[in-house]
């Protein structure tokens, strides 16, 4: 299979990258400049020097795939992120997949795996199982996507093309929120959980993600959404207090949101305290989704392990 990916060294799309490559499929990816050239290299693929913005600098690249990953998206998990960023970064993403749906009207339909994330289906404090036939509900980080998540299914709705769309849960991994901004306050016995931690988190270890990734782009399962997460949703205090353990640091402490929103934005306090319940039943029946890490309680060893910060479970 020859995949073209954009967003290939991101958080995730390295990861994707890497599964891609290791399952012995041909990648291309997009990169803006020459030092993310050479990290696809580094993971298997061939680069293309160019960007989102630029549909033509990567248009010769896409008439040569079979199939499109897009995990293009602007950094803002480590970002105060207010409701400006919010209606910026929704701007720019639907504008990077109009562009790339217009590449793909010249050069030809081809299957396409874009990117969502469980908080497009709201808070659901009851703690019912949820699945990707909920209603949309944007809460949180998933208002930055709401504008691109509807013009998707616009694109699938039309026939113009056959948009996959992956909803990842909260990822952690060797990277983005847990490692930059989450691992340093629990090292230091300082990281804090709102108003007791009690809502339910669909956690993902970013490896599993990227295999859901890799299988829905090699089967083109025909459905509009699938869902990653891992086995077991907790409580956002459990998934702390065991990683606080893992490091020989103490339960973790807890804030009130009024105190936490001091020092962050109603968005991001929104994404901390929704509920989500969210089954992986799809992505295990029409993938044959095997996660290597079924719950935080194999995935966390193993991402501190990654960093040298422990043994492997």
């Amino acid at each position: 299979m020859r995949a073209f990916i954009l967003g290939g060294t991101g958080f995730m799309g390295q990861r994707v990258v890497r599964a891609l490559v290791g399952a012995g499929h041909s990648v291309t990816g997009l990169a803006r400049g020459s030092e993310k050239a050479a990290r696809l290299r580094e993971l298997g693929a061939e680069p293309v020097i160019g960007d989102a913005e630029t549909p033509a600098s990567y248009a010769d690249a896409l008439r040569a795939s079979e199939v499109v990953i897009n995990l293009a998206s602007p950094p803002f998990i480590t970002q105060r992120v207010d409701e400006e960023m919010v209606a910026s970064i929704g701007a720019r993403l639907v504008q990077h997949a109009r562009n790339l749906v217009n590449v793909l009207d010249e050069v030809g339909p081809r299957p396409v795996v874009v990117t969502g994330g469980t908080s497009i289906y709201g808070d659901h404090p009851g703690g019912e199982w949820i699945d990707e036939t909920a209603s949309y509900d944007f809460r949180g980080y998933g208002r930055l996507g709401e504008q691109v998540v509807r013009y998707w299914d616009e694109v699938r709705a039309a026939g113009r093309l056959p948009v996959i769309m992956i909803q990842p849960g909260t990822v952690y991994g060797a990277g983005s929120w847990f490692l930059e901004r989450v691992l340093p306050l629990l090292r230091d016995g300082r990281y804090t959980v709102v108003d007791g931690g009690d809502n339910i988190v669909p956690y993902v270890h970013v490896d599993d993600v990227a295999e859901v990734f890799r299988l829905a782009a090699e089967r083109a399962p025909g459905v509009a959404a699938i869902a990653a997460v891992d086995d077991e949703p907790v409580t956002a205090r459990a998934f702390a207090d065991y990683a606080s353990a893992l490091l020989g640091q103490p339960p973790v402490g807890s804030v009130a949101q009024a105190d936490a929103l001091r020092w962050t934005s109603p968005v991001q306090m929104e994404s901390r305290v929704l509920n989500c319940r969210m089954s992986n039943a799809r992505a295990r029946q029409l993938l044959d989704w095997q996660p290597r890490y079924r719950t935080y309680r194999e995935g966390l060893p193993a991402v501190l392990e990654e960093v040298g910060l422990g043994q492997p479970a």
